[in-house]
Parts: structure tokens; sequence; C-alpha cells
């Protein structure tokens, strides 16, 4: 099970039309939320790393060693004791009130480390934005106010705050404070569950301006997003409309059309899983009929009779490619597929991150950095890093190919964690020892 935010969408397409589908059903009942109160967390070792336990989509708890990038669930194996693959076994300990104070972990090796638990404090919230309101969680670090604080966003299979808990872990242990929300119509959050880009961007520019001005305890010269995959389109049309946002890290964007993305997708994931180019080149036509009947409504009888002919095909699978013309079904690709976020890019100054892997096959690396430098340049934004992470795919992880049928480890790709948390220490004078 995938169990950090970026990758749950590994499973699914970048565009996600099936979210206003299957996603429907996934609510916070998918997680065991009463873990909020008990082991959720961030632990240091005596040796300054870190290891962040949050929760995972199957109702266990995850883990994150940010040390090592290896990540995974744990099973229950006694009062207060969890057990992961390979021998990995953890026991919480608790003070003298009988609260979560730290952990003893055990690796596969069997070398022993013990981490004590960091005062973060977890605060919920209710954001309105005109008719709707968003529900989130605040984690606040144990440093000194005002804090810098980051508003997570995540990628296509996102919903619920739970599924980016383990990033703002991560912000937070570092002395940034982290807002997650669900996204509007899941979860706490009010509003239609399909919605096109323009409300999605919304609902940020109403997380910023509620941290800016509602938060003493909050530095309202730095209230940044992190956005992953899907989310930076949105994202970055939020940054584009208010002065609220002062610092962006975009991880795996597309700055291409939506259409324009989905095309690349799936030529280069089935280039790399290895079908032929004349495998290619069908799948790709009949894209063509999809992509027609998803913009105009018409075209249904040609997609339909090709759909027929070809749906046995195993390129078939990468594709979105409905049997019903349900406008139902059509809805989230009606609204968003003709996206062009070139508009919004030319017009961001605020200091921008942006990551890439070098095996994205999903969002390629070189043809968006090449379209975001032309951006960056117009607006005049000169305050900009673009990091190609070496050896990384869509979801994050380290990888060989990036293809769809390559098995991967349970591990972020070396660099990812590093460059983040570096570039923010920097931009917003964060000292290390926070």
């Amino acid at each position: 099970m995938r169990i950090r935010r970026f990758l749950l969408a590994l499973s699914l397409l970048i565009l996600v039309f099936t979210s206003a589908t299957n996603a429907q059903n996934n609510q916070r009942d998918n997680f065991q939320i009463k873990y909020w109160d008990t082991y959720v967390g961030s632990y240091q070792t005596s040796s300054g790393k870190f290891i962040v336990i949050g929760l995972a989509w199957n109702k266990k708890l995850s883990y994150l060693d940010l040390e090592t990038g290896f990540f995974g669930t744990l099973e229950e194996s006694g009062e207060d004791a969890f057990s992961g693959k390979d021998g990995l076994a953890i026991r919480f300990t608790r003070g003298e009130a009988g609260d979560i104070k730290g952990l003893r972990w055990k690796n596969t090796n069997g070398a022993e480390v013990t981490g004590n638990r960091l005062a973060l404090r977890f605060e919920d919230l209710i954001i309105p934005n005109d008719n709707t309101t968003l529900g989130g969680t605040l984690i606040l670090p144990a440093t000194e106010k005002p804090h810098p604080a980051i508003i997570l966003n995540g990628g296509a299979s996102w919903i619920v705050r739970e599924q980016v808990l383990e990033d703002a872990l991560i912000y937070a242990s570092h002395g940034i404070a982290a807002l997650i929300y669900d996204k509007r119509g899941f979860g706490n959050s009010s509003g239609e569950k399909t919605v096109p880009f323009s409300e999605s961007a919304d609902d940020i520019v109403a997380t910023a301006k509620h941290l800016k001005y509602n938060r003493t305890d909050l530095n309202p010269k730095q209230i940044g997003i992190s956005t992953y995959s899907q989310s930076g389109w949105y994202g970055t049309l939020a940054a584009s409309r208010t002065d609220d946002i002062s610092f962006l890290l975009l991880n795996v964007p597309s700055a291409s059309f939506v259409y324009r993305q989905e095309f690349q997708r799936v030529e280069h994931e089935l280039r790399a899983d290895g079908f032929a180019e004349e495998e290619i080149s069908t799948a790709l036509s009949f894209m063509q009929l999809m992509s027609n009947f998803s913009r105009t409504g018409k075209g249904w009888g040609d997609y339909a009779a090709t759909r027929e002919k070809v749906k046995d095909k195993e390129w078939f699978k990468y594709l979105f490619a409905p049997r019903t013309s349900d406008p139902q079904t059509w809805q989230w690709g009606r609204m968003n597929w003709e996206y062009n976020p070139l508009p919004a890019l030319t017009k961001i100054t605020a200091p921008t991150l942006v990551i890439f892997g070098e095996y994205d096959q999903k969002v390629l690396p070189e043809v968006n950095r090449s379209i975001l430098e032309m951006a960056f340049a117009q607006a005049g934004n000169r305050d900009y890093t673009i990091e190609i992470i070496p050896n990384m795919n869509h979801s994050l992880v380290v990888s060989k190919r990036g293809g769809r049928k390559e098995v991967t480890p349970n591990r972020l790709a070396p660099g990812l964690l590093s460059t983040r948390i570096q570039w923010l220490q920097s931009h917003l004078g964060i000292h290390k020892e926070r």
C-alpha cells in the first residue's frame, strides 16, 4: 500500500477524471483517526534524525525515516507495539501522565535507537470561502513564534487531509507550520466534489488569506504553498491571483495544457514499458477520439466503436476511456481538459522551488523545465530554482526507468527531502537547529 499522498497517485492517471466518480466513496473513515491523539507525530533521535509516524489509507500507522527515505505501513503487534516488513519493530513509550513521549526503533539490521516526540500542536480549523467551508488541521511547530507556514495540496487521488499528513509533519519538524485540509466536497469540507481548476485555486487563496489575517502565531509575510502533480495547475493559478502566497514549492508540476500533458503521459509511459511504436501510435490515435468527445461532446459513435475494438489491448489500461457517455463521467474533463497554465505562470514572481524526477514519464522534466524557465523570465521572477532529482519517478521514489510496470522500492529518492528543506530554510531564514 502506498502510504504517502504522492504515492497514492501512482496507480492513477495524472488527470483525475476518475476523481469525480471513484474517489467520492473514499473519506476520512479509511484512516484510523484515533491515532491522531496517540502515536501520530515526529520523533527525533539523539543523533538528530527524524522519524515521522503518520496514517495509512488502510487504517494503519505509516512511518517515514527522513534520513534514509524508507517508508511503509505498521501492523499492531502488542500494547503500544507495531511491526513492519523485514523485522522492523517500533515500541512507543509513555510518560508519567500516560501520554506518548517517545519510541524505540529497531531497524531491519537489529540496531535500536530511541527518539523523543516533538511537542507539535494540532489545531482543527474551519476556513470559509464564499458559500463553502474547508475543514483542515494546522500543525504548529514547537519553536519560537511567529512561524512561517505552508499549505499542502496533494495529487490526483488526494481528497482528505490525512493523505498529506506525513509531509506536514516533516515541515513542522523543521520549524514550519503546515496546513492540511480536505478537498472541497470531501471529509469536513462542503461544496461540489467536481469543480474546475479556478474553484480549486479559490480554495487555496482562501486558506492563504485565512492564515495571513487570522493568525497571530504565523508570520504573515511567510505563507506559502506546496503542490504535487495535478495540484500544480491550480496552485500556480492561485499564486497568480494573490500576494498572500509568498513562496511556492512545486513537486513534479506540469506546465503544459492539460490535454497535451495527458498525451505525453500515455506516449512516454508506454514507451518506458516496452510497447512497440505502432502500438503507441494506435493508442494516441484512439486518444484523439476520446479527446474530441471530452472537449466537444461530439463523436461518440466513432469513439465507442473504436473502443470496442481496442478494449482488450494491453495498452488500453493506460488510458482514460469510459464505456459510457454519461455527462457526469466526463464532467471533470469538460471543465479542465483545455486548461492552459501559461498565463498564470507568467504572473508568478514569488520565490519558487520546482522539483522534477529524472525518470518521470508522466511529467517530462526537460519539456516542462523549458516552459517554466520561459514563463518565469516573462514574469520577471529572478528567484526560482528548478531541480531534477536523479533516479526519481513521478511518485518521488527511487526508479530506474519510470514506467508503470516497474517495481520500485518503498524509498523516496535520495536528495528529495534535503532539497526541499534546505531551500525552505534558506528562503525562510530558519536555522537548521530549529
